[in-house]
């Protein structure tokens, strides 16, 4: 295998703003010694800080950074995991009413699954069988 003498390290830069910044390919000739991957890093230093520079105003205090961008966490509540496996269970409107009080707590969410659910049982969302309203 040749060693590897001289490298070579492209920039694509998102702004945010108006798209993604692509700052010419910088080459260079490994020093004695230098590794490769430190001859990366100096380029991609070198071609950053050139970056920052030349493009100042996209890097303002309104900057959006990796973080900015990190999912919000769900929170499950185990209560109305199980209220809602508790409803998809009642065979019968009857028995679904005997989560009402429970239900009166809960979040607009699961209120809106339970009303669904006694529409459902109720035969207003469901055709009996699958040739009803055909012609």
């Amino acid at each position: 295998m040749p060693d590897i003498t001289k490298i070579s390290h492209g920039l694509t830069i998102g702004d945010f703003k108006f798209g993604n910044a692509r700052p010419a390919i910088v080459e260079a000739t490994l020093k004695q010694g230098e590794t490769l991957e430190q001859a990366l890093d100096e380029l991609d230093e070198r071609l950053t800080a050139w970056h920052k520079k030349r493009y100042a105003h996209l890097y303002g205090d309104n900057e959006l950074k990796p973080s900015d961008f990190v999912p919000a966490t769900v929170v499950i509540n185990k209560d109305e995991e199980r209220l809602e496996m508790d409803i998809d269970n009642c065979e019968s409107v009857g028995e679904l009413h005997e989560f009402k009080d429970r239900i009166m707590t809960a979040s607009p969410k699961l209120i809106a699954y339970y009303n669904q659910r006694v529409k459902e049982l109720n035969g207003n969302l469901r055709p009996i069988n699958f040739t009803e309203g055909l012609t």
